[in-house]
């Protein structure tokens, strides 16, 4: 398998962040909830679920070239098809193929996406947070973790973080100061573990940081 690590953190951030999704999804297009539905059994583990997830947020990228989400849900998806490929040389071109379309969603952000949501996630703190913590999970040799890192550095510092759900806020400190003690950054780790124990929730992610910290 060439990152089970990352196939189960992936899975758990997934959930957790997704559990709190509106029941409506960010667009008015109907087809967004198929897709929407696919993508969660995806991270799930369901292998047919990716591939349809890929294929029907590949539509609503055509259809909407300009939306992050539909844009880094694919990428997303394409990386879980890494995670699910049989032969090596699949799992690295499915995995690359992901994180190259992640990259490409940050560039569609806006200033409008301040005020859309999903996953009860402003859009323009949900796309590069979720890209981030793919960048920082996957394997050394694809070369993302510093510009994940930078990324959830960012993220931490958002103009938008405040109108972020605190469970979500528990997500983004996690993985920064994860990502921050191994590159032993030991004052952005003290600063993220601080803000997130701030929050004074159990959810998941403080339980995981307890754990580890």
């Amino acid at each position: 398998m060439l990152f089970p690590r990352t196939a189960f953190l992936w899975t758990f951030l997934c959930v957790s962040l997704l559990a709190h999704a509106h029941a409506q999804p960010f667009s008015d297009d109907a087809r967004y909830t198929a897709a929407y539905a696919q993508y969660q059994a995806a991270t799930e583990g369901n292998k047919r679920a990716t591939r349809q997830a890929v294929e029907l947020f590949t539509a609503l990228h055509e259809a909407y070239p300009n939306d992050p989400v539909a844009m880094v849900l694919l990428g997303s998806s394409q990386a879980m098809q890494g995670r699910d490929a049989f032969l090596p040389w699949n799992k690295l071109n499915h995995t690359e193929t992901g994180l190259d379309t992640m990259e490409r969603a940050q560039g569609l952000i806006t200033a409008d996406h301040s005020t859309h949501t999903f996953a009860k996630l402003p859009v323009s703190v949900m796309v590069p947070l979720f890209a981030a913590i793919t960048y920082v999970e996957v394997p050394d040799f694809f070369g993302r973790f510093e510009q994940g890192y930078d990324m959830l550095q960012q993220v931490s510092r958002h103009p938008d973080l405040a109108r972020v759900h605190p469970e979500g806020r528990t997500v983004i400190h996690y993985y920064t100061a994860l990502a921050a003690q191994r590159v032993e950054d030991r004052s952005t780790q003290q600063q993220a573990l601080e803000a997130l124990y701030a929050l004074n929730l159990n959810d998941e992610f403080t339980q995981l940081a307890r754990q580890r910290f």
